[in-house]
């Protein structure tokens, strides 16, 4: 259906439509356009497709999308477009609960897409603990607590172990 109303528009703007051997006024021609576009727009927004993220900070999301080298836009506090390199456009928006979802309209299959988001929230969650350890560091150096070892897991955790001072 889109591609019949994307060719139908670009052949209005070429000359005179022309409908059962009589012309049609501008006019007419402006209400089919107008409503060939409304349709357009209609199946588009039909086909946007929606994945939820565990994703809340707007500074983290935005640090994690330039870390990969994606394009990023701030909208707004609630906001962002992401340039793939594929051409596509993912908008994360905070919902009701005030947490990222990833809004994507085109180009891109549903496996790039999740490819994608999935990319985007890994590098999120390794920035998200590399602040919370160094904020846990601090805190470890403001009490009585010593610092014996830390060990990174294969799940990339890293697991601290402690000594009370006195």
């Amino acid at each position: 259906m889109i591609p019949m109303a994307i060719a139908a528009v670009g052949t209005m703007g070429v000359g005179t439509l022309i409908n059962n051997e009589r012309s049609i006024t501008e006019e007419e021609e402006d209400k089919i356009k107008t409503q060939l576009l409304q349709e357009n727009n209609k199946s588009q927004v039909q086909e946007l497709n929606k994945f939820k993220t565990l994703m809340r900070n707007s500074q983290i999301l935005q640090e994690s999308v330039i870390n990969l080298g994606y394009q990023v836009e701030i909208l707004d506090t609630h906001k962002m477009e992401i340039n793939t390199d594929s051409g596509s456009i993912i908008l994360f928006e905070k919902d009701e609960n005030d947490v990222f979802q990833a809004l994507v309209r085109d180009k891109c299959s549903q496996t790039q897409i999740e490819s994608y988001v999935s990319e985007i929230y890994d590098e999120y969650t390794t920035i998200v603990q590399q602040k919370t350890y160094q904020k846990l560091v601090e805190k470890i150096k403001d009490r009585n607590l010593h610092l014996e070892s830390e060990e990174v897991t294969e799940d990339n955790s890293i697991v601290l172990t402690l000594v009370v001072e006195d």
